[in-house]
């Protein structure tokens, strides 16, 4: 190792720990050396695309996330980093006005209903509601606010909007996005902006019309530094995009580019089993115990200057609860961060005479008993077509009874789309804690865990979807804070 080298250890190989040493080489080049502990055979996390073949033809499954939002500071960043690494051509998408962008269905009383798109549906009452959703307005404008520090969203949404929203739009939203309990899952999570306008105004709505009118004397220039596909995203309005052949590519193109530099260390199979915080009689040198392998027989170590975790975090509090010391303020707070467990099965049919909907796909509340844990369906091939076959990819609570989930999901199909055939393949996944659930208070124990290992001056940094959002989006643009917010001069 050159002399002055400092060593960065990364916890976890997913999309955060890759982006993480991504963006730490191309802020220090050869000053660091990054090593990556990866526990699994592949990097990419929950990204992980299944390629089958069909003859002298091929078709790809994803088993997690499969379209990518162009939206906000973390959208364009990844655009950004899609183009640095020169997979722009590669990328595909579809526009908001595309009918696969306006069109997603709730299954309600043993059918499918189109979700509200527009305006039009303001002043009538349409299905799943009992009556227009103007109400839904009037009764936000002219309900009290509630002081809280937190709250779930579906308390929040009952509250200011009604409880029909709250079962039938929220409620199915936060188990596709997470599959969470909108009934747990913090406002935060996805309505911070209106949580904190009716703590300040009293009313979200209120609080959205005087921000709409603040903002336009707003002069920054929001699209200035994007790369040329970032800007064609805003130009050409993109609802979503995906990448030729699937998602992976984008871990697999990162880990490509890393290779390329000696000075940058992935190592797979590759089991933590401890670390070595804040000894002082090493200062600033962290122990990594890991067990190459995965064998478990015969532990090695790495010394390091700094460690940034990416992995979840009650996997980063099994680490620390087994070293020594083993701060408990941490791993305490760790325990009590959730994760739930998602089953993906991936469906697909011959031909394109099975699906008769051009849509997103469809979203199931908790409030629908009959659909047996059911979560939702994608149609994959509307949203991004793969010759001449439709897939399905269908969410759920996993069961023990892999026959009897197909057989489940194979009625539930033939209910609500009127598909009679079984597959002509089929792939089936079980994911476990793959989605962090930010429950009620979690931002709170975020920032105290934080403000933890500031006091303490340990040599930490906390990046990833159990902290900073569970989108891929958001888990690029947390491993490139974390990356870029590291002072190498405070390495000592």
């Amino acid at each position: 190792m050159p002399s002055g080298q400092k060593v960065i250890g990364i916890l976890g190989g997913g999309i955060s720990g890759l982006s993480t040493a991504f963006y730490l080489r191309k802020k220090f080049g050869d000053g660091i050396k990054a090593v990556i502990f990866e526990k699994s055979s592949r990097c990419g996390g929950w990204i992980k695309t299944i390629s089958r073949t069909d003859g002298s033809d091929s078709f790809h499954y994803e088993m997690g996330p499969r379209t990518m939002r162009p939206h906000a500071e973390s959208g364009m960043n990844t655009l950004d980093l899609v183009e640095e690494l020169g997979l722009s051509e590669q990328v595909h998408f579809i526009t908001k006005d595309h009918p696969v962008s306006k069109t997603r269905f709730i299954f309600h009383k043993e059918k499918l209903v189109k979700l509200p798109s527009d305006f039009s549906v303001l002043f009538r009452t349409v299905p799943p509601f009992d009556k227009p959703l103007i109400f839904a307005a009037f009764r936000d404008v002219f309900k009290w606010r509630r002081k809280l520090e937190d709250d779930s969203i579906h308390n929040f949404v009952r509250r200011r909007f009604g409880l029909d929203i709250a079962n039938y739009i929220i409620d199915p939203i936060i188990r596709g996005i997470c599959g969470g309990d909108a009934r747990q899952i913090s406002v935060k999570f996805l309505m911070k902006n209106l949580f904190e306008f009716e703590q300040k105004y009293g009313s979200a709505f209120l609080g959205l019309a005087f921000s709409r009118i603040s903002s336009k004397h707003d002069n920054d220039v929001v699209n200035v530094g994007y790369s040329n596909i970032a800007l064609a995203s805003l130009r050409q309005n993109w609802s979503v995009w995906t990448l030729e052949n699937g998602l992976q590519l984008l871990p697999w193109a990162i880990e490509d580019e890393l290779k390329r530099y000696p000075n940058i260390n992935i190592m797979k199979n590759c089991q933590v089993k401890s670390v070595r915080l804040g000894d002082r009689s090493k200062p600033g040198v962290i122990e990594v115990e890991y067990f190459p392998d995965c064998e478990q027989k015969a532990t090695e170590m790495i010394l390091c200057d700094h460690l940034i975790s990416t992995v979840p975090s009650i996997e980063l509090g099994r680490i620390i609860r087994r070293s020594k010391p083993s701060h408990p303020s941490l791993w305490k707070v760790f325990d009590t961060m959730e994760s739930t467990d998602i089953q993906v099965t991936n469906l697909m049919y011959k031909g394109q005479d099975v699906l008769n909907y051009e849509a997103f796909g469809f979203l199931v509340s908790s409030v629908e008993k009959s659909t047996q844990g059911l979560l939702g369906v994608v149609f994959d091939t509307c949203t991004f077509p793969q010759g001449d076959r439709q897939i399905l990819t269908v969410m759920s609570k996993p069961s023990p009874d892999e026959e009897h989930d197909i057989e489940t999901i194979m009625g539930f199909l033939k209910t609500t789309l009127k598909i009679e055939r079984p597959p002509d393949d089929h792939y089936m996944e079980v994911l476990r804690n793959c989605i962090p659930q930010y429950t009620v208070g979690h931002y709170e124990k975020v920032d105290a865990v934080r403000r933890y290992i500031k006091a303490a001056n340990l040599p930490l940094t906390l990046a990833g979807a159990s902290y900073d959002g569970v989108s891929v989006n958001d888990a690029i643009y947390s491993g490139k804070n974390a990356a870029e917010s590291y002072d190498i001069t405070d390495i000592t």
